[in-house]
């Protein structure tokens, strides 16, 4: 979709409020200025039901309902938030702690970050690998699907290529955030990148 401006008027499936999708459709009608937009609220998984129901004209989703769409309800993927350079990086989710559990269980914490850094090297060195991984996971979804979304999500690179979390994509997490006011504002003591995030374990992982 070159131009969003073809979502004005539409109706927009979305997961029920505060959840992301709702989130990130939310902003994207305010930062470009959207009229008339009517977000429709289902459940996590009914999305794609919905669009076909009649109920709305596009559905956010992630993967593999992406891939879903597109290969078993002939639907076409239009935006893509990965592949808009204004949304990259983003933190979408993380494995957090405490201070207090880091600093008396370092060898625990490092041996974690490790597993992270080695996997997400992991899936960008061998994505057939990865692919094979994805569907011993899901053995239940059709294989092609599976390989489908994968495959998307390393080209989008939906995928980090390291456990670290970069302040750019803390930055980019939190005006999501900030703006659906779950936190109190940008670079807040309890916003900011320095007393929420600890890069050390993420580096030295990254160097092992």
């Amino acid at each position: 979709m070159n131009n969003l401006k073809a979502l004005e008027g539409k109706k927009v499936i979305v997961s029920p409020e505060p959840d992301s999708t709702w989130a990130f459709m939310t902003y994207l009608i305010k930062e470009n200025n959207l009229k008339n937009v009517q977000l429709v609220n289902v459940s996590i998984g009914n999305e794609l039901a919905a669009v076909a129901a009649g109920q709305a004209d596009y559905a956010m989703v992630a993967e593999p309902n992406a891939s879903k769409a597109t290969m078993e309800q002939g639907l076409h993927e239009v935006y893509s938030f990965p592949e808009d350079s204004g949304w990259s990086p983003y933190a979408f989710s993380s494995l957090t702690t405490t201070k207090k559990y880091t600093q008396s269980h370092k060898k625990e914490t490092q041996a974690v970050v490790n597993a992270f850094e080695k996997a997400c090297q992991y899936i960008y060195a061998h994505p057939a690998e990865a692919v094979s991984i994805g569907q011993s996971e899901f053995p239940d979804m059709d294989a092609s699907i599976v390989k489908h979304a994968v495959t998307h999500s390393i080209e989008m690179k939906s995928y980090p290529e390291h456990a670290l979390v970069s302040e750019a994509s803390w930055k980019n997490a939190m005006t999501i955030q900030a703006f659906i006011k779950n936190v109190d504002g940008l670079n807040t003591k309890n916003t900011s990148y320095a007393t929420n995030v600890d890069p050390s374990f993420a580096k030295a992982a990254e160097k092992s």
